[in-house]
């Protein structure tokens, strides 16, 4: 199966990563989203960041969130196209310890996203059970290392 098999999740928001976490928070809060994908002024994908990356890496280590950009905290995930395997995408967001993939085309323009629970979809509870990547996923999600 790969990511064109999924709905590439369409609800999203981007960032630039010139703006301040101020203003990510407040992008975020609005849309009502925990993830952004981070773009350049040219709209290149650069990376993501979510709400976990602002409270462990701004927040909790008591930074000044006007002086801190996107770029500052992003990650910077492969980015996957259509034809990428959901293996690897779930492989990618473990080694990561992240939620979101940012989905692209050949010329770097952003198609969508895929998120966990697009993951979750594509596989059966049986089969996340069978692997037992489902408990290690969220185990690690709430222990991931800034």
């Amino acid at each position: 199966m790969q990511v064109k098999d999924l709905e590439i999740d369409d609800e999203y928001i981007t960032v630039r990563d010139t703006d301040s976490i101020v203003e990510v928070s407040k992008k975020m809060k609005q849309a009502g989203m925990p993830d952004a994908v981070v773009v350049n002024s040219k709209e290149k994908i650069l990376g993501a960041l979510d709400a976990y990356d602002i409270v462990s890496k701004v927040l909790a280590e008591e930074a000044n969130p006007n002086a801190v950009n996107a770029k500052d905290i992003m990650y910077t995930p492969p980015i996957v196209t259509p034809d990428t395997p959901i293996r690897r995408v779930h492989e990618i967001m473990r080694e990561l310890d992240v939620s979101l993939v940012p989905v692209s085309n050949d010329e770097e323009k952003l198609l969508g996203v895929v998120t966990i629970l697009d993951i979750l979809d594509a596989l059966s509870i049986e089969d996340a059970k069978e692997k037992s990547w489902l408990g290690k996923l969220r185990r690690s999600f709430f222990k991931r290392k800034s």
